[in-house]
């Protein structure tokens, strides 16, 4: 094997959910030895000065010979996981990393789920897809009896606990306190608590996932409070790739401390406010009453209008999200 060396394009960063996916549908097919050089090139990926790795130095670090190693790279290619890029007349490579399907896209691919069945069988295949589906369980004539925190631990909550009133907020079990503002709350409680400060119920499943994928990032529970805020701001609501996106992004540009988190958010919301400021001044100044848009005279329907700016208009994102 020639000595060959490559870089990756992009960062990729995994959750718990993608190694699961990686584990139980990639990895009959593609074999043990393209998931760990899966696994392996999706840690080095975080490299941000682009460094250059050589082939047959990473296939010794994995124990494999150069030929597996090449093998198993172009089963992750088949796969969809890796596009290869190569330099004309060189053997320099660049590697664009995807990240796995799960059970409801693979399924949507008849060749990956053929071959999949062909191995593990319908019966194993079927107890993948339909795991995730949770059977009904009629509780009419059941009653809640769990102790409260309070009621098991009385002493050491009322040591430990206070509070005035409307100075608290409500968990499933526990009432935790609060800090006095907004600013605070960000800063200093803990992601799953400032969750529950923020829209009144317990993180959900993947709420939980999102929040330990960006922890694994580098980033503090202030940090991912802020991105949290940022989406229910503008969104009305956490939704989680969204968030997620923003972090990688940030990752990648090593912006990472509080205030340097803090300091990008507010220039987006600062252009946000603008274009729904411009947004607003616009419709005010299209609110011509119907008197002033038409003019009927001799039977002639002369219609008066403005000046349209079109590429203020296109720039505008609540615009743009029609295209």
């Amino acid at each position: 094997m020639d000595k060959k060396v490559f870089f990756i394009e992009f960062p990729i960063f995994l959750t718990l959910e993608d190694f699961k996916n990686l584990r139980r549908l990639y990895c009959p097919i593609a074999g043990a030895n393209s998931i760990i050089i899966y696994e392996y090139l999706s840690d080095i990926s975080e490299n941000k000065y682009k460094k250059l790795f050589n082939f047959e130095e990473i296939a010794i670090q994995l124990g494999m010979d150069t030929v597996i190693f090449q093998e198993s790279l172009e089963k992750l290619e088949a796969l969809g996981l890796i596009n290869t890029f190569k330099k004309n007349n060189d053997n320099s490579f660049i590697f664009n990393l995807s990240k796995p399907n799960d059970i409801k896209d693979f399924d949507k691919n008849p060749l990956l789920k053929s071959h999949l069945i062909k191995i593990i069988g319908q019966k194993m295949y079927d107890n993948i897809y339909f795991e995730k589906k949770q059977p009904f369980v009629n509780k009419i004539d059941y009653k809640n009896i769990s102790k409260k925190y309070q009621d098991v631990f009385a002493n050491i909550f009322e040591e430990n606990i206070s509070y005035e009133d409307g100075d608290f907020y409500q968990t499933a079990d526990l009432v935790v306190d609060k800090f006095e503002t907004h600013e605070e709350n960000v800063e200093k409680l803990p992601s799953s608590y400032f969750i529950k400060y923020l829209i009144k119920r317990s993180p959900s499943y993947y709420e939980t996932l999102m929040i330990n994928s960006i922890s694994k990032m580098g980033f503090s529970d202030s940090v991912i409070n802020l991105l949290i805020d940022f989406s229910v701001k503008f969104n009305d609501a956490i939704i989680c790739p969204y968030i997620i996106k923003i972090a990688e992004d940030f990752h990648y540009r090593s912006i990472i401390s509080f205030n340097d988190v803090k300091h990008e958010i507010s220039i987006v919301e600062n252009f946000k406010y603008n274009k729904k400021n411009k947004m607003r001044n616009r419709n005010m100044k299209n609110s011509i009453s119907k008197n002033e848009l038409l003019i009927v005279k001799d039977d002639e329907s002369i219609t008066t209008t403005q000046e349209i700016n079109i590429e203020e208009i296109f720039e505008d994102e609540e615009i743009k999200d029609f295209f």
